[in-house]
């Protein structure tokens, strides 16, 4: 019910919505790629209104329901903007300020301090005890392995939606190989990038 008019990424959390979490977790100087489809023009105008001098480049989804959409089809309408690296992140997916995200440039000095792994692809997960609602990754000794889909009872490690995706052409080729008429999405695309290429696992705390 809390989605019925409006896009889950402004439903109201501790006070805000939960995009403007995402927004200020980042440096002012970011670009950000938004991708809009259900209530779309409510995102956009939200983010214009509340952060007139951030960098933000509207990508408009024609199918974002039914037969034909998926995570990836969206993802997919965006790259042209996304040719570079580049930090994918769920809209509802909020990190605690305590967590550094790796590759962010005002936080690199603390990055290197933390000996977080930046020069390549990475995922971040936390532990859990229920993955019922959420993807897990496979690791070993901090690398990806692969990422077993929603519902695995053997895994502790949630995937959270949020990943730096340093082979970005991998990524597009990736993506373009799979099958279109099937939902795709960000976590299908790595593990096609694993066959090839290698993720660094970054746990942050709940």
């Amino acid at each position: 019910e809390l989605t019925k008019y409006t896009n889950k990424c402004l439903v109201n959390v501790g006070g805000k919505p939960a995009i403007s979490h995402i927004i200020e977790h980042y440096p002012k100087k970011s670009e950000y790629v938004i991708t809009l489809g259900y209530f779309g023009d409510y995102v956009r105008q939200f983010l214009k209104m509340a952060y007139p001098k951030r960098n933000f480049t509207f990508v408009w989804v024609d199918n974002y329901e039914g037969e034909g959409s998926s995570l990836g089809y969206s993802m997919s309408l965006a790259k042209k903007h996304l040719q570079c690296p580049f930090i994918y992140h769920a809209c509802d997916t909020i990190i605690s300020k305590k967590d550094v995200i790796p590759n962010n440039e005002e936080n690199l000095k603390m990055v290197k301090l933390m000996k977080k792994h930046i020069e390549e692809n990475w995922c971040l997960y936390a532990k859990s005890n229920d993955n019922s609602q959420y993807a897990t990754l496979n690791i070993e000794d901090d690398n990806l392995k692969n990422i077993e889909s929603k519902g695995s009872l053997n895994l502790k490690c949630a995937y959270i939606g949020v990943s730096f995706i340093k082979d970005y052409s991998l990524f597009w080729k990736s993506l373009d190989t799979l099958n279109k008429s099937k939902a795709i999405s960000d976590t299908q695309v790595i593990n096609k990038m694993l066959e090839s290429s290698n993720f660094k696992c970054l746990e942050v705390k709940l």
